[in-house]
């Protein structure tokens, strides 16, 4: 029997997280160790939370890189290639890489039944091997997340907000348990938006599992960790709210033991996380808290706000935080993905916020603020389809 292609394998398996069993991935996980058997024995950072999972990961692997040392950096989800998910030492992995270890995979025959994102677990975990460190990033959830049946040495908890209720739970205290109930058994709390609630369910579920738990926010920063900081971000600019995610990265490095020199770490390869084209802006923020944090880094700036979303996100509050600031709303043709909130009622709330709005036309003002913002398919359509226009219009208008 042939072997089908990695891209036409994965349409097979239908929505990323879907259908969800909690007992089937620590089984396939077992089998894996069984199939493929090995001596290394990695350090594995698990980074759990709902914004900033992947900054901080990837924070963490330059410096790891930076050190000297061979990591791996899996994230999710992707923006225009599936292989963006898997980074190794500095560069993401090849198409050829993929293949062979998904020939790997299919070869044995007890993999199938994973879902979308367990396959793609599976997939990291074969690529990975050798390696030092792994870095990974949970998917939705934590509990119950592939990631999770892991051996791990330290969980990272990232700013944990509302979202994806339908699968997480109703409200912020049982969202932060799903996420805080894989915790390894040692922690770090991150930045918490909502920290007087977040931190006694933290400590909570840290006494049940007898993890060593460390309070971000709880201690001031050494005047060493200050320095680096400010070399860093003196020398890439970056948003106000990524030093939290370089904080809560260069304390992991301190719990692994794992000198470093901030001169020896490249900028962030991430896209998508406030990506600057002249005076357009793409941003992945997908919740309440995403929108609020995006204000405080532009800070009072008005700008034409390039707009789609799904049915399960918040997006009237989304549009109510940002409302202060826009100009007008352009709505994103994306069509194909019944997960999608039909436009009409993104323009009745505009309506009700006093929001100019149209449906997006394509065309873009090189001397205009734009901010293009959403989940990583709204990004990911965007650069597909516009952006290439529009770096070709900022060229001419330099050239003028």
């Amino acid at each position: 029997m042939s072997i089908p292609s990695l891209q036409s394998y994965l349409d097979t398996k239908a929505a990323e997280y879907a259908p969800f069993d909690p007992l089937r991935f620590p089984a396939l996980y077992q089998r894996f160790l069984t199939t493929f058997p090995s001596s290394s024995s990695p350090k594995v950072i698990q980074v759990v939370g709902t914004n900033g999972k992947g900054s901080t990961g990837r924070f963490l692997a330059l410096m790891l890189q930076a050190a000297g040392h061979t990591v791996g950096h899996f994230t999710s989800p992707h923006i225009h290639e599936f292989r963006e998910r898997f980074w190794i030492n500095g560069g993401i992995v090849s198409n050829a890489t993929l293949k062979e270890a998904h020939q790997a995979l299919w070869e044995r025959g007890i993999f199938h039944e994973a879902s979308y994102f367990e396959y793609a677990t599976l997939l990291a975990l074969y690529v990975f091997g050798g390696l030092e460190f792994w870095v990974i990033e949970a998917g939705l959830g934590g509990e119950f997340d592939s990631t999770t049946a892991l051996r791990r040495d330290i969980s990272l908890f990232t700013p944990i907000g509302i979202d994806h209720e339908e699968l997480l739970g109703e409200g912020l205290e049982a969202i932060a348990l799903t996420k805080l109930k894989s915790m390894a058994p040692w922690a770090i709390l991150g930045k918490q938006y909502d920290l007087d609630q977040i931190k006694p369910l933290a400590q909570r579920i840290a006494n049940e599992r007898s993890s060593s738990l460390y309070i971000l926010e709880d201690e001031r920063m050494r005047e060493s960790d200050i320095s680096r900081e400010e070399a860093y971000f003196s020398t890439y600019p970056l948003p106000l709210y990524q030093r939290w995610n370089w904080r809560l990265a260069a304390k992991a490095m301190e719990w692994l033991g794992v000198e470093w020199e901030v001169s020896k770490i490249p900028p962030l390869d991430l896209a998508g996380r406030m990506e600057r084209h002249g005076r357009l802006i793409l941003d992945v923020g997908h919740n309440p808290q995403a929108a609020r944090a995006l204000l405080e880094t532009l800070q009072g700036k008005p700008f034409d706000l390039i707009y789609n979303t799904y049915k399960d996100k918040n997006y009237r509050e989304i549009l109510a935080i940002l409302r202060p600031y826009i100009l007008k709303l352009h709505l994103l043709p994306l069509e194909g993905n019944p997960r999608l909130v039909n436009p009409v009622l993104l323009e009745a709330c505009a309506k009700e916020l006093g929001v100019a709005c149209e449906r997006f036309q394509g065309e873009l003002d090189p001397l205009k603020d734009y901010l293009v913002f959403g989940s990583f398919s709204v990004i990911g359509a965007f650069k597909e389809r516009y952006l290439k226009e529009y770096l070709k219009q900022l060229k001419e208008e330099d050239e003028r």
